[in-house]
């Protein structure tokens, strides 16, 4: 029978007094291992899962209330004893040593277990334990003190930081405080290791010292990068927190598992059931198979009838549970928010709670989950779950200021008493945060990453011993280390490239990038001032709430009203994924408010239209607040996306790899069997059959109005229809262009349109393919066999690079022959590399000399650096997939593997003679394929002046290239010009008295656009218009980003020049030297192009000094904005 703990302890003790000549360091070894067992065997029967022995001591310390002088030494002591035990020096005399943990022992027993200890082993305390460490004394306190940390301090132990409120004075920072922070020492000897400073750091509840030297209780690195608290939560496992967890989940690819369907059917359900306690079993369980019916399809007929009868027993709980446990605990059902979602900059972090409920200073939090415990806790809980209730506290805390909070988990499988009461543990939050911190540092190890230098943080972080992982942790760790081990060095370099290249992406995307309003980052929401953001247009604020329509197989949409104190230049768009919150007097509101993510899907004058991500049960909320802001937000899982992309490419057949990293070429074409259809011309005839010849895949280099959809897709799908069995995957990068690819398609037999279907939204799709949508396309199919049956069916699926990703199962459903994508020059490798490998051919079609990827990092950053990459031509990896591999074709003389087209149909020759000359190296042609055309393309501008006509008129009568200058404006900031504004209106008012005398309509977007790089100009120029009375004319004014794909008979384009260093951003330069912003302005032109802007500052550039010369240029009389026009030739 083993001794009472106090009983051992006393005994150890003895038996070591009692051997004066074993080494003292032996001594203190045995005395910390005495000292650490106490600590664990007191906790041992709570069953809380501890990484650290800080965390355990914190924990027992505070629940006991062990004096804080006393808690002081014992932190000392386990400091000390570790670094003798590890052969460090130390700065004190090992007897000394020896001593503190005779007294240390002796302060365990009385404050801890209650026992005094035998006077034969009571030891004084030595004063100089305190004096030489110690405690110091406060002169002041904070609650947050935002700090940039530089690196070490002069004095041992400290950092050096300059605080925000005072700029100008470096101040010391302790950490290695014993009992206050210590616990961060690890992620702060991180950040010196791999040498990453300087770092923001939020330093909470600082204590002041007399010498000015700040103790935070804790860091937190890079506040405004907010942390997602699963991520955070799921390091947590019974054996302690380990960072290689959230490694793993996003290198290793999701599938729809019958247990990921489990949690998401009972997320579904708690929803349901809150907002509509009628609903029955059969009528939630029809509607979860419409709203995931290919993860239904891709199960088997017996997974499928257990997954049914276990989301019954799961339903059975849930409704026990909203109409009995909620009512007991005092939570009405119609105030409960569901799914809300908070940031918190103190901390760092952001989530997204399953249910909450708020009643002034009181609040209760229930996550659900759909498994059960796994090795429980003292509480009944899983140590991840637990720590996300933690966090969850925190982040509700942070945003409220709030003091009581109930937490709870919800497990839906247990028959009994379901939900679990989480108490707090303050020592486990300080532990999870840092836990974040040292995600924070692996991010920015990430960013740092030398891809020729020694792998420590990517290669040497994931071997470690496969034994100190458990469960699925080990098999998806025993995976990535084989698939990274199976790589060769180049392909070791070439990942390491795109895992630095994705996490800058990342934290950019986040944080933003300070002085460039082009990367503002999520951050803008709280680092930017309101005035701030309406100088940029970037928020729709003072919104006022008027109804809500409530859709019973959707989430809500929203009408808000907009005010006078509504922007009215503020550039949002239909489809803009937003952050929606209430604006209050406590500044920034979007930090002490719950936040809704949301979808714009309607705007007018007067109204906008809201769709939320969340389901609803009471909209009173909306209409307790005045005002409502809205401003842009960020998806963050676009990013393990394309880790796993990485992943997937990495665990392919090495001959897949060198494939795809253009080490080899593809495989040689070989016929097809099918001619193209008729009516194409030659050049078309020629490369729609080299693209049906072509094997793994094929590269059409598209140029601006060559008909790369409407002909070569059409005419490539058309051929493989008429094989039987074959089927087809249809990608783009935007959905304006899967909508094009639906036209084409459209184009097709009759008898085809039953073959194809689109994934996707309905409220980022046209309204004209909505039909197409797979939700649609299965709304009368009841049952999983029927809906493989239609499936099977299918020819072809359309759908977004990004909706497919989300859609993997598809790959399993659907054996696919090729895949075609649209706007490749858009899409980097991580996105494709995902999907390349389960399709054997794809058709990849593109133009690098238009607009690029969206990339935020500069191209410096992204710059690679590695012979045999260049010489696979991964040279910059803002490049797609589709350059790279086309730079490489034509320099490896790979003829079959790519083709361009030459022939365009757009563009008047006078237009086209520019861009040819300038950005296709004089390829461009007439696409002479009928009469109509022709004389379209080579014709006279089909309008008449007037007699007696004024200049401009005659020069838009005359001219299909005009230059119009314009000064810059001194009274705004540089993204606005209100004399271009005003050039543009009078470019409008003489069109319209144009078609008047000429009788052509004007009842349609294609008529003209307006190309500007500012949203800030866009509004000006709409405010101009809107002024003159011309609102109603359908004109749109957008960036060039927006109008890639698209085309206008004519192009007005406001340059917007002010300033000389605008040309910077003015400019988008490719490989080449082809200036692709411009390029894309001018060819989305047919019949004429007005340009306006600064002379001076525009013939800085080489090119636009070109265009301006090849241009007419008039000079019309500027300055009068509120008044008609007057012009001189």
């Amino acid at each position: 029978m083993s001794l009472p703990i106090h009983q051992l302890i006393i005994k150890e003790l003895g038996q070591i007094r009692s051997q004066p000549d074993m080494p003292v360091t032996e001594r203190i070894r045995i005395t910390y291992q005495v000292f650490t067992y106490t600590f664990f065997h007191t906790t041992q029967q709570e069953r809380l899962f501890f990484s650290t022995l800080f965390a355990r001591m914190a924990y027992v310390l505070t629940k006991q209330q062990v004096d804080k002088r006393e808690q002081y030494l014992l932190h000392r002591f386990r400091h000390y004893a570790q670094d003798v035990i590890r052969g460090d020096a130390v700065d004190r005399e090992l007897e000394d040593i020896y001593a503190m943990g005779l007294y240390a022992l002796g302060v365990v027993l009385s404050g801890v277990l209650k026992i005094t200890l035998p006077a034969q082993h009571r030891i004084e305390a030595n004063p100089g334990w305190w004096e030489d460490e110690a405690a110091y004394e406060t002169v002041a306190f904070y609650g947050t003190i935002r700090t940039l940390v530089t690196g070490r301090g002069s004095q041992p132990n400290t950092l050096t930081g300059y605080t925000e409120d005072q700029p100008d004075v470096k101040r010391l920072i302790r950490y290695q405080d014993a009992g206050r922070n210590e616990l961060f020492s690890g992620p702060i000897d991180s950040i010196e290791e791999f040498q990453l400073w300087p770092v923001t750091m939020n330093l909470l509840d600082v204590e002041v010292d007399r010498e000015g030297i700040l103790h935070p209780a804790q860091f937190i690195f890079e506040p405004d990068y907010l942390m997602d608290i699963t991520a955070i939560s799921e390091t947590f496992q019974p054996e302690g927190a380990d960072a290689m967890t959230y490694v793993l989940r996003k290198f290793t690819p999701m599938e729809s598992t019958p247990a990921l369907m489990m949690g998401n059917i009972a997320n579904f359900f708690l929803d349901e059931l809150i907002s509509f306690q009628e609903n029955s079993f059969m009528e939630l369980f029809r509607r979860v198979f419409r709203i995931n019916p290919l993860g239904f399809a891709a199960m088997d007929n017996d997974t499928l009838r257990e997954l049914m009868n276990d989301a019954k027993k799961h339903f059975c709980h849930l409704k026990s549970v909203v109409n009995d446990v909620l009512p007991s605990l005092g939570i009405p059902l119609r105030e409960v928010l569901l799914e809300p979602t908070f940031f918190s900059v103190r901390y760092g972090i952001q989530g997204r709670l399953d249910l909450f409920y708020r009643d002034g200073q009181k609040t209760e939090i229930i996550e659900l989950k759909s498994g059960s415990p796994y090795r429980a806790n003292a509480y009944g809980l899983s140590s991840n779950h637990y720590a996300q209730t933690l966090l969850y506290d925190l982040l509700v805390k942070s945003v409220y200021s709030i003091k009581q909070a109930s937490n709870y988990i919800l497990y839906s499988r247990l028959d009994e008493k379901p939900l679990k009461y989480a108490p707090v543990v303050k020592s486990m939050q300080l532990e999870a945060m840092n836990v974040r911190n040292e995600l924070v540092v692996l991010e920015k190890r990430w960013m740092h990453l030398d891809p020729a230098g020694k792998d420590h943080s990517f290669g040497g972080y994931i071997s470690r011993d496969l034994n100190t992982m458990f469960g699925f942790a080990r098999a998806n760790l025993a995976s990535l280390q084989e698939l990274y081990a199976n790589l060769d060095p180049i392909e070791k370099r070439y990942v390491l490239n795109f895992i630095r290249f994705i996490a800058t992406e990342h934290h950019l995307a986040k944080t933003g990038l300070q002085g460039n309003q082009e990367v503002n980052g999520m951050a803008s929401l709280w680092l930017n001032a309101v005035e701030e953001k309406e100088d940029q247009y970037a928020l729709l604020g003072k919104l006022v709430y008027n109804r809500a329509h409530h859709q019973t197989d959707d989430t809500p949409i929203l009408v808000f009203k907009r005010s006078e104190g509504t922007n009215p230049l503020a550039n949002f768009r239909q489809g803009d994924i937003c952050v929606l919150y209430p604006e209050s007097e406590m500044e920034p509101s979007v930090l002490h408010h719950q936040i809704f993510k949301s979808t714009i899907v309607r705007l007018t004058k007067d109204e906008v239209h809201v769709r939320l991500r969340n389901q609803m049960t009471e909209f009173g909320l909306f209409a307790s607040f005045p005002f409502w802001n809205m401003e842009r937000d960020l998806i963050d899982s676009s990013y393990n996306t394309q880790y796993q992309g990485l992943s997937i490419w990495g665990a392919s057949p090495v001959d897949l790899r060198k494939l795809w990293l253009g080490r080899r070429p593809p495989a040689t074409p070989v016929p097809f069997g099918n001619a193209p259809a008729p009516g194409l011309t030659v050049e078309q005839q020629s490369l729609v059959q080299q693209a049906l010849d072509a094997r793994e895949y094929f590269l059409v280099w598209g140029p601006p109005g060559t008909g790369k959809t409407s002909t070569l897709l059409r005419a490539v799908c058309e051929a493989y229809m008429q094989q039987e069995n074959s089927r087809m995957l249809l990608l783009a990068y935007t959905n304006r262009a899967v909508d094009e690819m639906c036209a084409a398609l459209d184009t097709l037999a009759k008898d085809a349109e039953n073959q194809y279907f689109r994934i996707g939204s309905r409220y980022s799709t046209h309204p004209a393919y909505q039909d197409w949508l797979l939700d649609h396309k299965i709304e009368k199919i009841s049952n999983r066999q029927q809906l493989l049956t239609w499936l099977h069916s299918q020819r072809i699926i359309v759908g977004t690079v990004a909706s497919l990703q989300s859609k993997r199962e598809l790959f399993d459903l659907v054996e696919f022959q090729v895949a075609i994508v649209d706007e490749a020059s858009q899409i980097l490798d991580p996105y494709l590399l995902g999907m390349v490998t389960r399709v054997p051919k794809w058709i990849l079609i593109g133009d690098h000399q238009q607009l690029p990827a969206v990339v935020v990092q500069p191209g410096k950053d992204s710059r690679v650096m590695d012979q045999d990459l260049e010489e696979l031509e991964v040279r910059n990896l803002r490049d797609s997939l589709f350059e790279r591999l086309y730079r490489k074709a034509t320099r490896s003389g790979w003829s079959w593997a790519y083709a361009q087209l030459r022939q365009q149909g757009r563009m008047h020759r006078d237009i086209m003679a520019f861009p040819s000359a300038y950005f296709y190296q004089n390829t461009l042609e007439l696409l002479e394929i009928n009469p109509e055309l022709t004389s379209r393309l080579t014709g006279p501008i089909p309008w008449k002046a007037p007699a007696l006509a004024d200049p401009l008129t005659e020069a838009l009568t005359n001219h299909r290239m005009i230059y119009l200058p314009a000064p810059v404006d001194q009274e705004d900031h540089q993204k606005t010009n209100r004399y271009e504004a005003e050039a543009i209106r009078l470019c409008v008012q003489a069109y319209t008295r144009l078609f008047k005398h000429n009788f052509i309509q004007w009842d349609d977007e294609d008529v003209l656009g307006v190309i500007t790089p500012y949203r800030a100009q866009i509004a000006v120029i709409r405010q101009e218009l809107d002024r003159a009375g011309l609102q109603k004319l359908p004109i749109t004014i957008d960036t060039v980003e927006r109008y890639q794909g698209g085309a206008r008979n004519i192009i007005l384009i406001s340059l917007c020049t002010n300033q000389l260093r605008q040309l910077e951003s003015l400019v988008s330069m490719s490989e080449e030297g082809v200036d692709r912003k411009l390029n894309v302005a001018l060819t989305r032109a047919r019949e004429q192009i007005i340009l306006v802007g600064n002379r001076e500052i525009l013939q800085e550039n080489e090119v636009y000094s070109a265009l301006l010369a090849h241009c007419f240029t008039l000079q019309l009389d500027l300055g009068d904005v509120d008044h008609g026009q007057s012009a001189k030739g």
